[in-house]
């Protein structure tokens, strides 16, 4: 720099690595308020356009034969197989009543 003048980081007792130090923490805030923003956002996409076009289009099961992994079934078919299920569950076969009940 200019004759007397310290450049920025010398001179005057270590004040350029205080001011360097400050100007670390004041990136670590800010990208730390990004990641938020961020993740603000996503969130929003995530709760108010993802999970509404899942509910709107789709019925979600857990199913006991492949270890309780979520199923994802379009709203048709899934009407469908539960139509053609339904009748069966409420009326079961006569052989199903005559089984005794193992707390029985």
């Amino acid at each position: 720099g200019g004759e007397g003048r310290p450049e920025s980081g010398e001179g005057c007792g270590g004040k350029g690595r205080q001011s360097t130090g400050v100007r670390v923490r004041v990136r670590r805030l800010v990208a730390i308020a990004h990641t938020e923003k961020v993740g603000r956002v996503v969130g929003f996409v995530w709760v108010g356009l993802v999970l509404p076009l899942l509910r709107a289009h789709f019925y979600v099961s857990e199913t006991e034969g492949t270890r309780n992994r979520v199923v994802y079934y379009r709203k048709p078919d899934w009407h469908r197989i539960s139509c053609a299920v339904l009748p069966t569950l409420l009326h079961p076969p006569a052989a199903y009543a005559s089984v005794p009940h193992p707390s029985a």
